[in-house]
């Protein structure tokens, strides 16, 4: 840590304009990337705010990285702002999904978030084909804590 009382008057200015490029530059890509976030969130067939009423997730498989889950959960509709598949509120349906889940962090992209009992969230999800339930349609921003929209 700088201690900006021993930098001097030229230095504290020079500190402060990096720290303001630094944060322009920094707040320019955040911005990039919520627009790319945003894009696959407005693709995603349905979207709507739900409530978690029971959530399980099952161990597929396990090796030194992590584990393969198996994640079902019902969910009750709150509201809706979009559906292909003819979501109402007040229904409860069907999420189902899997992932690989890693023990520890790895580089790339946000991991699909494990839904739990009692979550609050903005589900961005698509029906899948193979049974009544729905699946997440936008990565790792599928399922969004509904305070944070």
């Amino acid at each position: 840590m700088v201690n900006l009382l021993r930098l001097g008057k030229k230095g504290r200015w020079q500190a402060f304009v990096w720290a303001a490029f630094g944060s322009a530059l920094c707040s320019g890509a955040s911005a990039e990337v919520a627009a790319w976030i945003r894009q696959w969130q407005d693709r995603a067939p349905d979207a709507a705010e739900i409530k978690i009423v029971s959530a399980t997730s099952d161990v597929l498989a396990k090796n030194e990285v992590g584990r393969h889950l198996d994640i079902k959960a019902k969910a009750k509709v709150l509201t809706v702002e979009r559906t292909e598949a003819g979501i109402k509120p007040g229904a409860v349906i069907c999420i189902h999904y899997d992932l690989w889940n890693a023990d520890d962090l790895l580089p790339g992209g946000t991991p699909i978030r494990i839904i739990a009992t009692g979550d609050h969230l903005m589900a961005f999800i698509a029906k899948r084909d193979d049974d009544a339930c729905f699946a997440p349609a936008a990565e790792g921003q599928s399922f969004v804590d509904a305070a944070r929209r």
